[in-house]
């Protein structure tokens, strides 16, 4: 319960700074960190538990509240980035650093992927060859890096307020 609390403080604070500061930063030309999307696969790698699907649906309505794409858009991308998130975060791997960059690689392609088949169905135009190049494999690259650097201090998070549990 206290990780719903900490993503209902902490999820719209970065979807704000999502929305409103990053874009006024170096990033406003292409690619720019996905701060929510960083945020909800670090910590369902830090604390894979049923109820971080809550983390996916908290983060998108903050995003889709302040953009303006279709309503719901990000919490389908979301959700789909966090299933496979917990799909991949065995205890085994839970702390490779070769896990985290590839959760969050692949997290971000299904995130964009997700995003971006949504747009195409409400009928939003755009090059998406230009976007797919000049925005998402860039984007991809800055949400990896993003996630070396989020990890620890999630896991450390996630240690304090999360107990862990066993599988027998």
């Amino acid at each position: 319960m206290r990780n719903v609390v900490l993503a209902l403080l902490l999820l719209p604070l970065l979807a704000t700074v999502q929305s409103t500061l990053i874009p006024h930063t170096i990033w406003s030309i292409g690619a720019k960190p996905d701060l929510v999307l960083v945020a909800v696969l670090a910590w369902n790698l830090a604390s894979p538990q049923a109820e971080n699907i809550l983390w996916a649906l908290i983060g998108g309505l903050a995003i889709d509240t302040l953009s303006g794409g279709p309503m719901g858009a990000t919490i389908l991308a979301l959700l789909a980035a966090t299933v496979l998130a917990n799909f991949t975060s065995e205890r085994v791997w839970a702390s490779h650093v070769f896990l985290r960059m590839a959760v969050a690689a692949s997290g971000s392609i299904l995130y964009y992927l997700v995003y971006s088949i949504v747009l195409m169905f409400s009928n939003w135009e755009g090059y998406w060859g230009n976007t797919l190049i000049n925005i998402f494999l860039p984007s991809i690259a800055l949400n990896t890096i993003l996630m070396l650097i989020v990890f620890p201090t999630t896991r450390w998070i996630a240690t304090r307020i999360s107990p862990q549990s066993m599988d027998i």
